[in-house]
């Protein structure tokens, strides 16, 4: 009989504040990168079984001991779920009940810790320069949009009409280091504010939507203005590339410059839209005072929500909406692809219809492990 041990760094803060009903609060173990949130009323008995997963006690010890302890609850399936949480040592490589873990095929993860040590001097020096780049930007648009010569209408001309080879190897290219570029204004502004990363990942989410990402733990014990701030740096970094690529491509007219500008106008959208796992929605989630919408989104396509009936219509559309909006996103992939395979080797099939079958194969496929995966989590 195994006697699961939690990490013994556990802190907890209030996360939202209601006016009409309980505040939510958030519990967090930074050794462990484990968030659990709950209701104020539930605080203390969840804290509390926490502190009894210390390698002594079996997970049915606890359980007999939060039920004496706390007869009006149900506590059974709390203890089961802390149990195979990240609260728990050893459970970091076997835990995916996140989205990404669930839905993704992950390529590669990069211990990046040793950023933590980089002296707060020169922390405090580039992010006084990411700030003021940022401020030259914003500058540099304005003065685009007073001549009239801003990249988007620009682009509307048709400048990049065709795509070619090295102009395909361009785009690759640029969303690689600009996805790059936007991961560590993330970790910058986290460092910042005293959120040391701990990983950098590669990962293909939906199985084929390139994303990197990384781990930070403790977020959720920032202010709400730290947050927002380390959740939009990523924006602000390609609203950088963007800004000075615009301009370059005003003033050189180069096809390149106008690729890498668009291609992150076009990053900044995506990452804006908060209708899959980006900055957007964990933005959005501050500002709506919403949590576990995207585990709501998760357990309903898994089939793992008995109360689906239960969910409020805001949370039913933003599921429909999610669902159409990654589909649109995979579409486009394949699109993109199929384009120029057919066309490289004049294959004579309809591109739009190629795209319709690629892509109900691709989310179909990832449903399925979805559910696989969801299925290895309840066992």
């Amino acid at each position: 009989m195994s006697s699961p041990c939690a990490y013994t760094d556990i802190e907890w803060k209030i996360l939202y504040k209601y006016k009409n009903k309980e505040d939510i609060y958030v519990i967090c173990s930074k050794e462990g990168s484990a968030n659990y949130f709950c209701k104020e009323s539930f605080l203390e008995i969840v804290v509390s079984a926490l502190k009894l997963f210390n390698g002594h006690n079996s997970i049915e010890k606890i359980t007999e001991i939060m039920s004496v302890k706390y007869p009006e609850y149900k506590v059974e399936e709390m203890i089961k779920k802390l149990a195979k949480s990240k609260f728990i040592k050893g459970n970091e490589e076997k835990y995916i009940s996140s989205e990404l873990k669930r839905s993704s095929i992950n390529i590669k993860e990069f211990d990046i810790t040793g950023l933590g040590k980089i002296d707060k001097g020169i922390i405090r020096v580039l992010y006084s320069i990411f700030l003021g780049l940022i401020s030259v930007s914003i500058i540099i648009c304005i003065n685009l949009l007073i001549q009239n010569r801003f990249i988007i209408s620009a682009y509307a001309g048709q400048k990049t009409q065709g795509l070619y080879l090295m102009k395909i190897i361009v785009i690759i290219v640029s969303m690689i280091v600009s996805l790059i570029f936007h991961e560590f204004a993330h970790i910058l502004v986290g460092l910042q504010h005293g959120l040391v990363p701990i990983k950098l990942g590669i990962s293909l989410y939906m199985n084929v939507i390139p994303m990197y990402y990384i781990i930070t733990p403790g977020t959720y014990l920032a202010s709400t203005y730290e947050r927002i701030k380390f959740y939009i740096a990523g924006v602000c970094a390609n609203f950088i590339i963007f800004a000075f690529f615009s301009m370059f491509a005003s003033v050189f007219q180069c096809d390149f410059f106008y690729l890498i500008a668009f291609s992150n106008f076009q990053l900044i959208l995506i990452n804006l839209i908060p209708f899959a796992l980006t900055d957007g929605y964990f933005l959005m989630s501050i500002i709506l005072k919403r949590i576990n919408l995207r585990l709501d989104f998760i357990n309903i396509i898994t089939f793992q929500n008995k109360n689906t009936g239960k969910l409020d219509i805001a949370t039913k559309i933003y599921c429909v909406i999610s669902i159409t909006y990654i589909w649109i996103l995979v579409f486009n992939i394949s699109y993109w692809v199929m384009k120029n395979l057919v066309v490289k080797l004049s294959l004579g099939i309809n591109i739009i219809t190629l795209s319709l079958i690629c892509s109900i194969l691709i989310m179909a496929i990832t449903f399925f492990l979805m559910i696989v995966r969801t299925q290895k989590i309840r066992k």
